[in-house]
């Protein structure tokens, strides 16, 4: 387990003091959630809407992975205390600790790594099989030049086509070893509908990337 905290200093809990540091086990990751009002010239927006909260933050503790419940190899655990991590809207659990917002999550849960203040395709590092793709700019406009909503014909559905930006290492296999990844930087792609999660990224969040698994596209080109 690998922690950023010192085991003598003060901690708390929901406001309670604790004996020490947290100490995740298993695949369990502790993050200090970014303050939602600070930004960055790279910033990064999550674009469901269904729920508004922090998505992003500093790794404090890891813990020291899972094993696989067939062979028992140890799965290495995709971060490092100090890493900036994104990661799903609906993922992990909220608490209070140390006077400060943090959240548990998994590490299946990380959708990327990121380097330096300012978040952008140059400074992310992919996780696993995922993959980085800027989605192609394509909306469908009524004469007036209002946005139509998605509806069972098709028109106003978002984007299923894309270049691939950024790829992760490949998915880990119960034996531990990785399978390669078939894509690469700059191929162009078709993916299912609704998959990965959609994020806006960058100087006024205007280009919007998808971060999905490989097995989610359906053809390269």
């Amino acid at each position: 387990m690998e922690t950023a905290e010192a085991a003598t200093a003060e901690h708390s809990l929901a406001g309670k003091p604790i004996g020490g540091p947290l100490m995740p086990i298993s695949n369990a990751i502790l993050v200090r959630v970014k303050d939602k009002a600070a930004s960055t010239v790279g910033g990064v927006q999550l674009l469901e809407k269904s729920v508004d909260r922090p998505t992003e933050g500093t790794v404090v503790a890891v813990g020291p992975g899972k094993k696989h419940q067939e062979t028992g190899v140890e799965i290495p655990m995709p971060c490092n205390v100090g890493d900036k991590v994104l990661y799903g809207k609906f993922d992990g659990t909220k608490l209070e600790y140390d006077g400060k917002d943090h959240q548990f999550i998994r590490d299946t849960d990380v959708l990327f790594v990121y380097s330096g203040d300012a978040m952008t395709p140059e400074t992310i590092k992919m996780m696993g099989d995922q993959i980085l793709v800027e989605v192609e700019d394509k909306e469908e406009k009524t004469s007036s030049g209002l946005f139509l909503a998605a509806d069972d014909s098709g028109i106003g559905k978002k984007p299923t086509m894309g270049k691939v930006l950024a790829v992760g290492p490949g998915r880990t296999t119960a034996d531990g070893n990785t399978v390669p990844m078939t894509l690469q930087p700059g191929d162009l792609i078709k993916f299912r509908d609704f998959a990965g999660s959609e994020i806006s990224m960058g100087i006024g969040l205007r280009t919007v990337y998808r971060v999905m698994k490989e097995e989610d596209v359906l053809v390269s080109y």
